[in-house]
């Protein structure tokens, strides 16, 4: 178990003794020196404000461990505000995890990485059963999945009854199986206010970010979504029908992430004028009354794919005009170490062009994407010297406010 957050300001040695002292079985103030006394308030919140619990093997020696440890330490939980878990493998059934929580009543977060079996597991209960574990405290909920096959509606109907006031809920599907398909009845599960999806790869048609978009919208429970992430979207299916989104949808949305690009350098987007106003029809990004701040994913440069670029400029035209912030990453998903200074100049001619498009807007960020979405940063000095011909009012950190 490691703890996150520590205050960087205290000494080596008095993390030690603190944490110590912390997991004593009867801890006592009486016990400890005047430096402990001084700093235990502020270490309890540094220290276990997170606290992640990490598996590299998973067997029941480990478990009781873990178990005897967090017993001796119920004091302590009672400061953790999130509770991560990561597991290396996937010789373990999550629902033993579970007894862990109520130890933590204060955690509202809750973060698990897992591979496929992680979140199979959580089915294995019934979510009928009295025995079924309720945690209402929980707001958070992130997972970090290898599959959809994990993501079943059944899953979906446990996780939701685990967690009845969950309002933000943070999907990363880094792959896509072949053969999975989305396409059951999700009418009762009830969706929470903030949705995370990032979609990399379709092996089949069947998976295709429409699809989804289209079951979500049919669930009544979903139009609440105030925040929706879509990623990059790859496969044949490359344009998303925002247009057949319920209408509480268009009018509750908030935050939309996409972007439509492809770092293999296949040409996805070479689309006539013709299609790019069929295009704009279809996406209706301009029907979100609520919408605010627009976050669009430009091609990696190295695809050479000039269609691409102009279609990920073309999304933010097609936004309505009272958007007040838009972010444009660099990149893909693809680790990119350096935008080009090659990178087409006419992407910022028609950036330029549109901006007075925008009556209402305030910012305009501009980042370079690295290690899938994880990390960002402010453009390369070359590119940013590019970027300043056309927008001169850019600031040095990429961040532009009018």
């Amino acid at each position: 178990m490691t703890q996150t957050d520590i205050n960087s300001k205290l000494p080596p040695e008095t993390v030690d003794r603190i944490i110590d002292h912390l997991f004593d079985d009867k801890p006592s103030l009486a016990a400890c020196s005047l430096v402990c006394k001084q700093w235990e308030p502020a270490a309890r919140f540094h220290l276990f404000h997170t606290i992640t619990i990490v598996y590299k093997t998973f067997d029941d020696l480990n478990i009781i461990v873990t178990e005897r440890r967090f017993d001796q330490a119920e004091h302590v939980l009672s400061y953790t505000k999130e509770y991560r878990i990561d597991f290396a493998t996937n010789q373990f059934t999550l629902i033993d995890l579970w007894p862990m929580l109520p130890f933590m009543p204060n955690v509202h977060t809750l973060c698990l990485s897992a591979l496929i079996n992680a979140l199979e597991d959580i089915a294995i209960a019934n979510p009928k059963s009295e025995s079924f574990a309720i945690f209402p405290n929980i707001h958070t909920l992130k997972l970090e999945l290898y599959s959809v096959l994990s993501l079943t509606p059944y899953l979906l109907h446990v996780i939701f009854h685990m967690f009845p006031n969950l309002r933000n809920f943070l999907m990363f599907m880094p792959y896509f199986t072949a053969g999975t398909t989305i396409n059951d009845d999700f009418d009762s599960v009830v969706i929470p206010q903030t949705l995370r999806l990032t979609f990399v790869k379709f092996d089949k048609p069947s998976i295709t970010p429409r699809k989804f978009l289209q079951v979500l919208s049919s669930t009544p429970t979903a139009h609440s979504l105030t925040s929706l992430d879509l990623g990059c979207l790859f496969g044949t299916d490359r344009y998303m029908a925002f247009k057949d989104v319920a209408p509480e949808m268009k009018k509750n949305l908030q935050t939309l992430r996409l972007g439509l690009c492809d770092p293999s350098g296949l040409n996805i987007t070479t689309a006539s004028p013709l299609d790019i106003d069929t295009t704009r029809q279809e996406l209706a990004l301009h029907e979100f009354s609520s919408l605010h701040t627009f976050n669009v994913i430009v091609p990696d440069p190295r695809s050479n794919n000039i269609d691409a670029h102009r279609i990920n400029i073309q999304l933010i035209g097609w936004i309505h005009p009272d958007i007040t912030t838009i972010v444009m990453e660099f990149g893909s998903f693809y680790k990119v170490t350096a935008i080009p200074s090659s990178f087409p100049s006419e992407t910022w001619t028609e950036l330029a062009g549109l901006i007075p498009h925008f009556k209402k807007l305030k910012s305009l960020r501009i980042l370079r994407v690295e290690d899938a979405g994880a990390n960002s940063g402010p453009l390369d000095d070359e590119l940013q010297v590019e970027v300043s011909k056309a927008l001169p009012n850019i600031s040095s950190k990429g961040l532009l406010q009018f």
